[in-house]
């Protein structure tokens, strides 16, 4: 079998041509057009190019209504909404870091794991949640918004309205920021410099993950979490207090056997995430 996928970002749109065993067979990558009319017509042309197949589902960055696969809220795509994708392209609809998860799951850092969370660390922070092997999208949809539980009540305004938030501190926008530097990669490299600044924003975002993931341990019990999305490569400078603050803050038996593990599928992870949900509906 194969399916047509498809990872619809604020900036970039990808699509893909995957096999049942996770492989891509052909692709194409550009920018997101800003008109959901445009980006429906691009996106139809594309997979034209890319050939026939069994299934096809599209990623994308925002809320998803379950019942209709609308696009019902979406901060990176706001021209977006209201955009029903699955009835125009006939295909199954997903958020995008559940997406993540779902591919991480089948040929990634979470294969083999019947309950697991992603959280991916980019702009902003998604995630998605794994309960015995299938992707839990809750009563309506819109389950797995993880960047948007609230660390600090009294903290900074965030975009979805609280405050406080995950995404707060914890994005690669929320670290750049908090270290004085241009972006997430230049806080990096001071952090791995000794810039005191740096990593201390470092340490500050690691703090609020591990206070967030400790209470997604005691209420899921999970078998393993993965750390997705374009800081990755920071795993190393996070990990330390995350799993000190996991360890204090969860009950012995919801965190035996636990791992705290880098997601592996990098910019791909959407795109397989995506083919999964497409096979997965054909069953």
């Amino acid at each position: 079998m194969k399916a047509l996928a498809a990872d619809i970002g604020g900036t970039r749109l990808r699509a893909a041509l995957v096999d049942s065993n996770g492989e891509i067979l052909d692709r194409r990558d550009g920018l997101t057009p800003p008109d959901p009319l445009d980006g429906i017509a691009l996106l139809r042309s594309v997979w034209n190019e890319l050939g026939k197949a069994d299934a096809g589902a599209v990623a994308i960055a925002g809320s998803i209504r379950s019942s209709t696969g609308e696009l019902v809220q979406s901060p990176n795509l706001p021209k977006w909404e209201g955009a029903r994708l699955g009835a125009e392209l006939s295909c199954e609809v997903l958020n995008d870091a559940n997406a993540a998860a779902l591919g991480e799951a089948w040929v990634g850092g979470l294969r083999g794991t019947g309950a697991a969370i992603l959280l991916t660390l980019g702009t902003g922070v998604g995630g998605g949640i794994l309960l015995d092997g299938r992707l839990w999208t809750g009563a309506t949809g819109a389950a797995g918004e993880l960047g948007h539980i609230c660390v600090r009540p009294d903290g900074p305004k965030c975009g979805c309205g609280s405050t406080g938030c995950l995404e707060m501190y914890a994005s690669g926008t929320a670290i750049g920021k908090a270290a004085g530097a241009g972006d997430a990669k230049e806080a990096e490299r001071r952090a791995r410099a000794g810039d005191a600044k740096a990593r201390a924003a470092f340490d500050a975002a690691a703090e609020a993950l591990g206070i967030v993931l400790a209470g997604l341990v005691n209420a899921f019990n999970p078998e393993a979490i993965a750390i997705g999305g374009g800081m990755v490569p920071t795993f190393d400078l996070l990990a330390p207090r995350i799993e000190a603050l996991v360890k204090a803050r969860t009950f012995r038996l919801a965190r035996e056997g636990l791992r705290i593990v880098p997601a592996t599928l990098g910019k791909n992870a959407g795109l397989l995430g995506a083919a999964r949900a497409a096979f997965l509906a054909r069953g």
